[in-house]
This record gives C-alpha cells, structure tokens and sequence, in this order.
C-alpha cells in the first residue's frame, strides 16, 4: 500500500485508519463530506494528509482521488434507527457510494476493502455468527449494507476487482460519538438520578476497542486470502452488564431503567465468530476496561467533565 484512499477518513473509525496508514509512510487521501466527521478527527496528522471535501454518491469526484492503489470504503450512513426513518437516504450513500468507489478500484486496479456490518445477519439463528451464517437483515441499514457486499462480488466476477468485504461488530473508543458506548456516556453525564436502557436490557453485545478494530482491518488487508472477515471482540455481555460497568467507572450512583422498547432494526444478539480472523493471527490486545477508560479521558476531554 503506497497510495490509499479511506472514505470516510474524517470519521471516528476512518481518522483511526487513516493515522495508522499515514504512521506507515502511507500517502493518504480523506475523501469525507465532513457531516458526520470533523477535521479535529485528524488533528495528531495534520499537514500529512490530503483531504477531499466531497460526497461518495458524486462521481465527479473519481478523478480528483486519483492516484490510488488500495481504497478503504468506510464512508457509510451507519446509523440504524435513521435508516428505518428515511431507508432511500440510506440506500442512497451506501449502495451508489459503493458503486462509485468500486468504479475508481475499476478504472485504477486499486484493491477494494468494504467495511460492511454485522447487520447483515439479522437476528443470529444459533450464535455466534460465523461469516457462512445465513443473511437475513431487519434494517433497511442492514440491506443496504448486504446489497453493496453484492455489488462488491458482482465487480469481482464481472470486471476482475480485487475486493474483500469486512462485516465489523461492535467498536468504540476516542471519537465515538454514537452508539452504545458513547449513547452510554451521554447518559450518564445528564443531571438525574436515572439513566435508561432501551429494550429489556438483555440484548447481548461485544465491544471491540478501535485500535484493536484497525489492527484486525490493516491483518485482513496484508494476510487475508477469504472473501469475507468478521471483525468483532469475542467478549459478550448483556448492556445492562455494560451499562453497570460504565457507571462503576464512572464513579456515578444512578438507577437503571428499562424502557421494555427499542429502535426498529435492534438485533438482540450480536456475537461475531472470528476463527477466520484469528486465523491470520489477530489477537486482542487492549481490555474492554483498558478501552472504556482511554475511551472516558477522551469523552471528559471532549464534552467537559461528566455530571455525576
């Protein structure tokens, strides 16, 4: 890898990737429309990169990201409970996105590496979910995600484009700013003596620290030969279990609801099988206890010292 492209770059899983890639002597191109992303992402590499202010949907933009050898499709509307409020958005960035950056891998030879999700499983038939498991999203994020992972293998069969599809689980870390770690962390910093759990409380998760999620990604990439990696953290816990565990950290002393309803698209049970990419010799290396606290100094850092 000499000269990549990361869409998506300025994002919290992007700007991680993009700082490892530039760390390696990597010349990296950021394409990023800066919506959901933010050039403070990339503050530690500033003058080290090269950032394209731009949407993935907008081919004019092929010939500005140009030279490029391998492209890491990051770019994504990788919120669930919008994707069930407006699914032809949704649609829109991930399914053309992909098009378009499978089009530059066309025209350039570039190798393609598409971070997909686990999402496109559904709600798992005997976890966990092996990447043979069979695909059965109930978000229409979910069958965005599924409908570009086949377009993925269509440019495969039909026009020869080296590409591997990466569904990642779980991930959280220094610039999250949704999901449930941080959704958690917002809790916990409003004034009250309460915080709630959406659903029941026993929807099972993992949590992958980023650095490790960027380690695994940058494995594939050098090593893989399979078509598709999991990536995702082999620890489960229910989010009540989580939940507890942040406020322990925390040092807050607030009582746990549960709403009894969730978000459209809530998959119960979220538990990667990752023997293909321990295979490759990805181990974990940083704790969920090691990563939450990295995550809290950050989180502090960023939205002022927590309310308790």
């Amino acid at each position: 890898m000499q000269n990549v492209l990361v869409t998506g770059g300025a994002g919290f899983a992007g700007s991680h990737l993009a700082e490892v890639l530039i760390g390696r002597g990597c010349a990296v191109t950021v394409l990023d429309d800066l919506s959901d992303g933010f050039r403070r992402n990339l503050a530690a590499v500033e003058g080290r990169y090269r950032l394209v202010v731009g949407d993935v949907r907008d081919a004019g933009l092929l010939d500005r990201l140009r030279p490029v050898d391998t492209i890491f499709h990051l770019a994504a509307n990788a919120n669930v409970p919008r994707s069930t409020e407006v699914p032809q958005e949704d649609a829109s960035i991930n399914i053309l996105g992909t098009i378009n950056m499978l089009n530059l891998a066309r025209q350039t030879g570039a190798r393609f590496f598409l971070a997909s999700s686990a999402a496109v499983y559904g709600e798992p038939v005997a976890p966990p979910m092996a990447e043979d498991h069979p695909l059965a999203p109930i978000s229409p994020y979910g069958v965005s995600k599924l409908s570009a992972e086949r377009y993925v293998e269509l440019y495969q069969q039909l026009y020869g484009v080296q590409a591997t599809i990466v569904r990642f689980f779980n991930m959280f870390g220094p610039r999250q700013r949704r999901y449930v770690v941080y959704d958690f962390a917002e809790k916990i910093r409003r004034s009250g003596d309460e915080v709630v759990i959406l659903g029941d409380g026993r929807q099972v998760r993992t949590q992958l620290f980023i650095a490790d999620a960027v380690r695994a990604l940058l494995t594939v990439a050098e090593r893989g030969s399979e078509p598709i990696y999991n990536i995702g953290s082999e620890r489960s816990f229910s989010v009540t279990e989580l939940m507890e565990r942040m406020l322990a950290l925390f040092g807050a002393e607030k009582r746990l609801t549960m709403s009894q309803v969730s978000w459209d698209g809530d998959i119960q049970r979220l538990v990667p099988d990752i023997a293909r990419l321990r295979g490759l010799g990805f181990r974990e290396q940083v704790s969920l206890d090691e990563g939450l606290l990295a995550f809290k100094a950050w989180f502090e850092t960023e939205y002022a010292e927590i309310s308790v």
